[in-house]
């Protein structure tokens, strides 16, 4: 037995990363892929009007942000607090509102779709071209929306890959009907907008099984669905996200018209490409950081601050290694960049690839904010995730971008994005510093939780062999003794916890060579909290009883516990296993 080590949170970090990343690709390329079959199937004009309408997209989509990413949040922290009731109707309150919601674009698409087009594109000609896409996006706005909420959710629910598969799926199936409607039809903007709309409704077709399985946690209840104080958490937990959105859009409308004439359609030309490089970023770390919701909600709920403290830390070395490599290929061959988005006047290249590498140091403090963002909406701190997402898509980032607009011409504007993103990170910093002083925070630090040694417990690890937890056993004891709890109760939480461990390090591995055992018992408000976490095969041990020790389980102590338990849970959360048993202590 060893002191609590980090091996389950990593595992189950890479186990999430490779989907986390392939589902960002997914969602980024097939936007960009898009947009050049549309340019080189119709014209440059084309791209133009999709640009226009980029504002009304996001505007269309916060919706299903701040009902998908705050609705799983807070399910995620429900789960881990082994309320399943809540987290399901938190899932089935915010599906129905959201797809309610689109229903009211659809009812409005026939009517707004022009007016709207004529606003954002400006001219006849790329009006004429943008009111037929926003029209359609309108019209099938139930299928995106519930595509993304429910993503989130099958995250928050042990499926990291479907999510990533139905992304995969939509997105291929939008880009081959992409190249069909532009090539071989006369749909042009209408066959551009529905080939995502049909995308993304294959894409859902694959999650029928999943949410036909008895196997979810989350449960669809239609009669949770106005259950508006859920829906109220849900929503002030997502905000952050949804003004993402929403800030995104203020931000272009607003620099696209001032830059452009300020300096000129060329030199906004080379402006648009850095900001597309943004892409990259959102690429490889949008896909690492989007993994603090679905794990972290789960934790914090769970109150393992340890684990917290290990994904945050991992997250965090694993963005700085994937953004500063990117930042170097930006600086060494910036005419890659150049080349894709199809700069190829002589005149302009020195400029844009300059431009590039200024633009490119941004990609360090976008990956932090983008970390607190997330961060903090998961352990529903919602004031300080809008807070940065206010401050770096609006308030600090257009009046810098205006000021150095203005000293240093398109130079300033770009090195605009890093002074941004730096006064970003520090505003919220002491933002967060003197509310922590203020007690309007809890606890110190960034991560807003208990230091490392705080608290009244005992947090190990076990490894491998039935030894660990005859010791686990007489550690526990231990602690309970020390605690000035009564010997009976100390030795029954000893022995249960040595028969549950046991039966886990002999059943639930297939693999004998690696098998590790988080336990965390704590004494917390007159009461034994014991928390045991393993990755194996599913084992539920309040499932069992006394007839099942002729199978050669252990369920003596089990049993004694059951009787003398206040909670007695298991649940599957990331794809752990997780039992909870909580004693009462008497105040005699």
């Amino acid at each position: 037995m060893h002191s609590r080590n980090d091996y389950l949170i990593k595992h189950k970090l890479y186990q999430y990363l490779l989907p986390g990343i392939l589902m960002t690709v997914a969602m980024q390329l097939g936007n960009t892929v898009d947009s050049i079959l549309v340019g080189n199937a119709l014209d440059y004009n084309a791209v133009s009007a999709i640009q226009s309408t980029v504002p009304a997209l996001f505007l269309m989509q916060s919706p299903a942000f701040l009902l998908g990413a705050g609705g799983a949040s807070v399910a995620a922290v429900y789960l881990g607090k082994r309320d399943i009731k809540k987290a399901s109707r938190t899932f089935s309150a915010t599906l129905v509102f959201g797809i309610l919601i689109s229903l009211v674009f659809v009812i409005s698409a026939p009517f707004l779709s022009s007016p709207i087009a004529r606003i954002l594109a400006v001219t006849d000609e790329l009006t004429a071209l943008a009111q037929p896409y926003i029209f359609v996006n309108m019209a099938g706005l139930p299928f995106l929306i519930m595509a993304i909420i429910l993503s989130n959710y099958i995250n928050v629910d042990n499926n990291p890959k479907l999510g990533c598969t139905m992304f995969i799926i939509a997105n291929a199936v939008n880009l081959s009907l992409d190249y069909y409607f532009l090539y071989y039809t006369d749909l042009k903007m209408y066959g551009a907008a529905l080939s995502t709309i049909i995308g993304y409704g294959v894409g859902l077709i694959i999650i029928i099984p999943y949410a036909m399985s008895k196997r979810r946690m989350l449960k669809f209840k239609l009669k949770n669905v106005f259950d508006f104080k859920l829906l109220a958490e849900s929503s002030k937990t997502g905000l952050s996200a949804a003004l993402v959105l929403v800030m995104k859009a203020i931000n272009n409308l607003v620099l696209n018209i001032i830059v452009i004439n300020v300096l000129g359609q060329s030199m906004f030309g080379i402006y648009s490409i850095c900001i597309n490089s943004v892409f990259f970023a959102e690429l490889f770390a949008g896909g690492i950081l989007g993994l603090i919701p679905t794990i972290a909600g789960v934790l914090y709920g769970e109150k393992d601050y340890f684990g917290i403290r290990v994904l945050a830390k991992k997250v965090a070395v694993i963005s700085c290694i994937v953004i500063s490599v990117l930042i170097g290929i930006f600086m060494a061959v910036p005419n890659l960049f150049t080349i894709m988005y199809g700069l190829d006047d002589p005149e302009l290249l020195p400029t844009a690839e300059v431009c590039l590498r200024i633009f490119s140091i941004c990609f360090l403090p976008y990956a932090f904010n983008k970390f607190m963002q997330n961060y903090y909406q998961t352990i529903l701190n919602p004031f300080l995730a809008s807070l940065n997402t206010i401050l770096q898509g609006f308030i600090i980032s257009v009046p810098v971008s205006l000021i150095m607009l203005n000293l240093f011409g398109v130079y300033g504007l770009c090195l605009s994005m890093f002074v941004s993103e730096v006064l970003t990170v520090l505003i919220v910093t002491i933002v967060r510093i003197i509310g922590q002083n203020k007690k309007k925070f809890p606890q110190k630090g960034i991560l807003l939780i208990p230091d490392k040694d705080s608290g009244n417990y005992v947090d190990c690890t076990i490894c491998g062999n039935e030894e660990d937890s005859v010791e686990l056993s007489k550690k526990l004891i231990d602690f309970c003794v020390n605690n000035s709890i009564d010997k009976k109760t100390a030795n029954i939480v000893g022995i249960a916890a040595e028969e549950i461990t046991a039966n886990i390090l002999k059943y639930g591995y297939t693999d004998k060579s690696r098998n590790y055992i988080d336990v965390c018992l704590s004494k917390l408000d007159e009461k034994l909290i014991l928390r045991i976490r393993d990755d194996g095969i599913p084992f539920n041990p309040t499932e069992y009883r006394q007839e099942d020790e002729g199978s050669g389980l252990m369920t003596g102590g089990i049993n004694l516990v059951r009787s003398m338990s206040s909670a007695f849970k298991y649940m599957r959360t990331i794809n752990l296993n997780n039992t909870i048993i909580e004693i009462k202590l008497s105040t005699n």
